[in-house]
């Protein structure tokens, strides 16, 4: 069974509490952050800690204020608890709701100890507004790349199924289809068609994203981490339907 959470967002104009619903929600997406315990340390040269603190002045400067927030994995890099400890901190001042989910990089107990108790969900629904978030958990343990559990792709089933129309953004660390980078594509989930609607894929033989997209529910967005590049674009994809990974895009839900 999903995991359930909700965001409550009243907002207050002339001292008088309106419809949520009346404004847009606006929900920021940070990812791969690959934090150390040790300020010093770098990843590739970067200071990473300098990185996400730029990312969060540029958030606050341009996407402020926000109504929640989603970490989608990796968000350190060495397993250090004050690397935890020093995100609770930055993002515990920020005053938003956020939501955590595990990357290949990430040690679960932490997360779950330090950033999100219920981050240990395979499946989760955090009613935000009008719109219905579903975390998954794509983490094989020991491997870089990604898969999606029976239960969980029956529990989409279901939420499809009795999501009486409310559109959906999905959100999971590993990217569903290969993104024409020989080094990345093999981190991608292992089963990313069944995700999107259709039969089951390997990482060799995925059928083609443009025939997956158009048998995903209208109205229904996916993001992810991980991947370091924007997925291609496909003529045939619903309108509705969009597909988003690393770089991050800010999602705003009206």
């Amino acid at each position: 069974m999903a995991q359930i959470d909700e965001i409550s967002r009243p907002d207050v104009r002339n001292g008088q509490v309106e419809r949520a619903t009346a404004m847009p929600f606006r929900l920021l997406q940070f990812t791969d952050l690959h934090l150390f315990g040790t300020p010093a340390q770098r990843l590739l040269g970067q200071d990473t800690q300098l990185t996400l603190q730029s990312v969060l002045d540029l958030a606050q400067a341009k996407s402020w204020p926000a109504d929640a927030i989603v970490l989608t994995g990796d968000l350190v890099h060495d397993g250090e608890p004050a690397a935890y400890r020093f995100l609770r901190q930055r993002f515990g001042e920020l005053g938003v709701p956020y939501h955590c989910l595990p990357g290949n990089h990430d040690c679960l107990d932490l997360v779950v100890g330090h950033l999100d108790e219920h981050a240990a969900s395979a499946l989760r629904v955090v009613r935000a507004d009008t719109w219905d978030l579903l975390l998954l958990d794509s983490i094989l343990p020991g491997e870089e790349g990604g898969h999606i559990s029976d239960s969980v792709l029956a529990g989409l089933a279901a939420h499809r199924l009795a999501g009486g129309g409310r559109p959906t953004l999905v959100f999971l660390h590993h990217h569903l289809q290969p993104l024409g980078s020989r080094w990345i594509d093999t981190m991608q989930v292992d089963n990313g068609a069944a995700v999107l609607g259709g039969s089951h894929s390997t990482r060799t033989s995925a059928p083609s994203s443009a025939a997956m997209c158009t048998r995903m529910p209208i109205s229904t967005a996916l993001a992810c981490g991980s991947s370091r590049r924007p997925p291609p674009a496909f003529s045939s994809c619903p309108a509705a339907t969009i597909l988003r990974s690393t770089p991050a895009r800010q999602a705003t839900a009206g």
